[in-house]
């Protein structure tokens, strides 16, 4: 297996890497606007760049600028989005912009700050924090800083695990081959890491039967118990849902006439991971061949895009509206089978005895492919911000 997975040599690593690194330390800055009128524009004034801070927080200054109004202010600490349950920004009244003043793009008339007493993660010697501005007309703009914690100290670290997979259906037609298996083999390999990357794994498993939707929502729900130094995995392997626009995860108790009623929306599930202040990884396998749903049927896409700008850091079995294979060999899907064999050490690129998110791009897509003879490509939704050398699993 080993020599099956060698092509991820170290070169083609360290480009990989290397973007990752461009996308954390540049951002968004420049957007163009959304709406009409101008773009607003941002700056942080504390911290400074590079600036050393200390303690388990810092206090933020933002200013913006714009033609008509500044509506809202969002923070982001290593791609994290801070809720405002965790900190409520303090706003000062828009102000106009003196005729005189220098410092301000041509045609921005309103002036405002944000002050923002923020939490920083523990164990991380660089912290990158964004500041993305949003305008009345729709228009936003971001700016990124780095700052340096004087102090790194080794902290505990746990792993909220959820599983879930749906293999049985009442109808039959919607049976999904290895959705159960895949989750319950995923959730014994994550168990592993206890005592290794994370101090505890809690883990939960639902499929099949168990796979309520009022289970899968309590089960979300407890993930709220995570702390800010903690990492929320969820794996999905169930059928993906749209009507009206609208996004649905199908438990196993799918009825296709009643699909709001009887399926989980997956705002919900967005919405309830995007409100969690840890690192958060999705890994979905929503878009199965055979399915039989017909124009029901969501594609990655469209699960992909109501992630962004959230937070989370999603991997999804298919790209577009590809189908995913759902036999891989022994037993699992190609895309589980990618997932395990990259968490089992193929995807460490450099050897370096952990397996960090840029290798498990470079590596899951690249061998799904080759399992399914370039049928099925798995797409990642990147998390700005998110430091790439962050373990997810360790190798030993």
């Amino acid at each position: 297996m080993k020599n099956h997975c060698t092509f991820a040599v170290i070169s083609v690593a360290v480009v990989v890497l290397l973007a990752w690194a461009f996308r954390a330390a540049f951002g968004q800055e420049g957007e163009k606007p959304k709406g009409s009128g101008l773009a607003p524009a941002c700056r942080i004034l504390n911290p400074k760049p590079d600036e050393a801070v200390t303690g388990g927080t810092v206090r933020v200054l933002v200013e913006a600028t714009d033609d008509k109004g500044v509506k809202a202010l969002k923070l982001f600490v290593n791609g994290i989005p801070v809720p405002e349950s965790v900190a409520r920004p303090i706003t000062a009244p828009s102000k106009p912009i003196l005729a005189s003043s220098r410092d301000v793009p041509p045609g921005h008339k309103i002036r405002r700050q944000f002050v923002t007493d923020v939490p920083l993660p523990q164990g991380e010697k660089e912290i990158l924090i964004r500041a993305s501005v949003c305008d009345d007309d729709g228009n936003d703009t971001n700016v990124t800083i780095k700052v340096l914690h004087a102090k790194v100290t080794p902290i505990s670290s746990d792993l909220h695990l959820l599983c879930v997979g749906i293999s049985k259906h009442r109808n039959l037609r919607y049976d999904i081959a290895c959705a159960a298996t895949d989750a319950e083999a995923l959730a014994v390999l994550m168990q592993q890491q206890e005592g290794k990357q994370y101090t505890r794994v809690h883990a939960m498993v639902l499929t099949d039967a168990k796979a309520t939707k009022s289970n899968i929502m309590e089960a979300l729900a407890k993930l709220k118990d995570a702390k800010s130094s903690d990492t929320i995995m969820v794996f999905l392997s169930a059928h993906g849902v749209e009507r009206e626009g609208k996004l649905y995860l199908a438990p196993c108790g799918l009825v296709v006439n009643d699909i709001e009623g009887t399926c989980v929306a997956w705002q919900q599930v967005v919405d309830t991971l995007t409100g969690i202040y840890a690192k958060k990884l999705l890994f979905a396998d929503a878009c199965h061949a055979g399915a039989r749903l017909g124009d029901r049927q969501a594609t990655s896409e469209q699960l992909a895009q109501a992630m962004r700008n959230t937070g989370i850091a999603l991997l999804t079995a298919t790209r577009g509206d590809e189908l995913s294979s759902e036999n891989g060999g022994a037993g699992y899907s190609q895309f589980a089978l990618a997932l395990m064999e990259a968490f089992r050490g193929s995807a460490d690129a450099n050897q370096d005895g952990v397996v960090t998110l840029p290798e498990l791009e470079m590596y899951v897509p690249q061998r799904v492919s080759k399992l399914t003879q370039g049928l099925q490509h798995p797409h990642l939704v990147s998390v700005e911000d998110f430091n790439p050398q962050t373990a997810i699993v360790v190798i030993k």
